[in-house]
């Protein structure tokens, strides 16, 4: 079953957002990498939000990012987790959702703390990098319970509900009138087609 985008789990226990990622759009030079800012404290462990795969990776501290991991989630979108101390899952490993692949830090600039203690979260729409105002997704709306290998809602069609009246009526199928083509509806409908082709009423396809 393919995944379903969102449904992500947050990175760190702490729940206080320093930083929103329209708060990072709003600064009066904008972020070219808007994200989440969860203040957690140093040292504090960083899980998958999602499964994926570790595509990228900085154990050096230079540049704005500091150390950082990137993962290409399963569900067609892209996570980083930015100023990390430690780095514990390695470029290429397959991660579940919840498992630990780094600490975080403050790292950044060239030094270990080039910031206040935080864990910066960036979303992208794909697997990829893209930089600038509007080029990354609010990683907080997509937070929520694990939404992946859950079967989508049955579909109730009107024309269903009649085919199963006028089979219930002419078969006497004994089926439950909810508009869902499910299996015992489609085979009742079966069943009538091996019917009628016997009494020479329908050829088929």
């Amino acid at each position: 079953m393919t995944d379903v985008k969102g449904g992500y789990l947050r990175p760190t226990t702490t729940t206080r957002v320093s930083c929103s990622w329209q708060c990072h759009r709003d600064r009066p030079k904008p972020s070219s990498e808007p994200g989440t800012d969860y203040a957690c404290a140093y040292g504090s462990s960083l899980v998958a939000p999602e499964d994926g795969v570790i595509v990228d990776l900085s154990t050096s501290t230079a540049g704005a990012t500091g150390r950082y991991i990137t993962i290409d989630l399963d569900d067609g979108q892209r996570i980083r987790l930015l100023h990390l101390s430690r780095v514990i899952a390695r470029r290429g490993q397959r991660v579940k959702r919840g498992q630990e692949i780094a600490k975080s830090w403050a790292s950044g600039f060239g030094r270990e703390w080039g910031y206040g203690a935080h864990v910066h979260v960036t979303l992208w729409g794909r697997h990829g990098y893209a930089f600038g105002r509007s080029a990354t997704l609010d990683f907080q709306k997509f937070l929520g319970a694990d939404n992946d290998n859950v079967a989508p809602a049955a579909v109730k069609e009107q024309w269903v509900a009649d085919v199963q009246n006028a089979l219930n009526h002419w078969f006497k199928a004994g089926l439950v009138v909810d508009g869902i083509l499910g299996p015992r509806t489609t085979k009742a409908i079966y069943n009538a087609q091996v019917q009628l082709q016997k009494e020479g009423l329908y050829k088929g396809k």
